[in-house]
């Protein structure tokens, strides 16, 4: 678990941006207690709390090209990274650390935002400042592991991993209980996304992307559960031999780590049967309940 935080304007930034970013990341900082990286552009300013899993020498944030002024923040899991090593290579990347960073930071590079999207296989939320057209994008995963969360107050575009943080910003400090999100919390007994309950600040839903480029907001979906192919009719050992394999290779993912790997372990069948996958794949495995 990492903390991204950050804001961007149509024109030059405060003159305390600094300061500002500084705090919007002290409110997240319990997501990341390792590292704390922040930049300043003419437009933006962006930060990352790091919580480090893989190579913790390397991975620092925001990742930069110096030559070009292209920054990325980012929180969360990249688990093929390491299939696109060669690719980057031959494109002319530099793959400087073992990282997932570096893997997602070199994708963007070379294939741009939307294909990036459709290569990857992970958890996460970014944030992605293209200096040549000057567009700032978020992204979250396919299903939202990673929460990310923004706000435009006229020309003012603020995003955070948590609202607590986008709330220390000045144009955010004073914003109110928003009563629609309230009505659906009633009916539905949750908010559901975009609303968060305070107005102004919104959710980026799932599986979505946003660009924000000349003071203006535009959020569309990068993935939708509805494209994916399906079986319409698949015999039950069949079925049962392909469940396995798929949970074995997913949880092998998730087991990539240069630091202790931890099972949730709540006593359903769902987190008995990953912790059962997980021990049989790695030794140490430790389970909190």
């Amino acid at each position: 678990m990492c903390g991204i935080a950050g804001f961007s304007m149509s024109g030059p930034i405060l003159r305390d941006a600094g300061d500002i970013v500084d705090d919007m990341l002290r409110q997240i900082e319990h997501r990341g207690p390792d590292e704390q990286g922040t930049v300043l552009g003419r437009k933006f300013a962006l930060g990352q709390n790091r919580l480090t899993i893989i190579e913790p020498e390397g991975g620092q944030q925001p990742r930069i090209n110096e030559s070009n002024g292209n920054t990325l923040i980012y929180n969360g899991e990249i688990y093929n990274h390491h299939r696109f090593d060669e690719h980057i290579r031959r494109r002319g990347g530099r793959i400087r650390d073992r990282c997932d960073t570096e893997t997602l930071f070199w994708l963007l590079e070379l294939e741009g935002i939307e294909k990036t999207l459709s290569m990857v296989d992970g958890m996460f939320a970014f944030a992605w400042y293209e200096a040549e057209s000057d567009s700032l994008y978020l992204a979250r995963d396919r299903f939202g592991q990673k929460p990310l969360f923004y706000a435009q107050r006229g020309d003012e575009f603020v995003f955070a991993s948590e609202i607590k943080a986008l709330r220390r910003h000045p144009a955010l400090q004073n914003a109110k209980p928003d009563v629609d999100a309230l009505r659906l919390y009633l009916m539905l007994e949750y908010v559901p996304a975009p609303a968060t309950g305070i107005d102004g600040i919104n959710e980026l839903p799932a599986g979505h992307m946003l660009t924000y480029c000349n003071g203006q907001v535009d959020v569309k979906r990068h993935f939708d559960a509805r494209d994916v192919e399906r079986q319409e009719s698949v015999d039950e050992a069949v079925a049962t031999s392909q469940l396995d394999d798929l949970l074995k290779e997913n949880v092998s993912h998730q087991l990539v780590a240069d630091v202790p790997v931890g099972v949730f372990l709540s006593g359903g069948l769902d987190s008995s049967l990953i912790a059962a996958i997980a021990r049989r794949q790695k030794d140490d495995v430790a389970s909190f309940t």
